[in-house]
């Protein structure tokens, strides 16, 4: 029996640990062919638990490192079907206990990382296949509006 991703070449970022590694390990599973993008500090760490894997290097927050990376992975796999944009940046402190060098961390792997990867990917998925599942989107902005007509109705159950 087929896996479901079988044959499918999977684009995971932040797949050095928690839910990326989840993520990237059931796709694996799954059968999919998968590419690991892990935080720099986390590359061997990562490829010791993995070494099966394809591993990607690039800044989420450097265009240019994110279109040859995502490029690198397409031209060795002969095509890209699934990205994850699962890296984030998150440190907790009190808002003036944060540094302006925190701040602009955050923004820049969770903002401009997530754009600059989706960028480059779907110039090989299409737009058919972007979905955005971005969870700090709040409700009725237009992201999240956007990603709530790309699924199927729900189901209404009745009493």
């Amino acid at each position: 029996m087929a896996k479901a991703f079988e044959g499918k070449v999977v684009l995971v970022t932040g797949a050095n640990s928690g839910i990326g590694e989840a993520i990237a390990v059931a796709f694996q599973e799954a059968g999919a062919t998968w590419w690991g993008w892990p935080a720099a500090e986390a590359l061997e760490a990562a490829r010791a638990r993995h070494p099966n894997i394809r591993w990607l290097r690039a800044d989420v927050a450097d265009s240019k490192q994110v279109r040859a990376a995502v490029e690198s992975a397409v031209r060795e796999a002969g095509r890209l079907d699934v990205v994850v944009n699962n890296a984030g940046v998150f440190e907790f402190a009190p808002l003036e206990g944060s540094s302006e060098e925190m701040i602009r961390r955050q923004f820049e792997a969770n903002v401009y990382g997530t754009t600059f990867v989706a960028q480059a990917a779907l110039r090989h998925c299409g737009r058919a296949a972007a979905r955005s599942s971005t969870s700090a989107a709040p409700r009725g902005t237009r992201r999240f509006r956007a990603a709530r007509t790309t699924r199927r109705p729900r189901r209404r159950w009745s009493r």
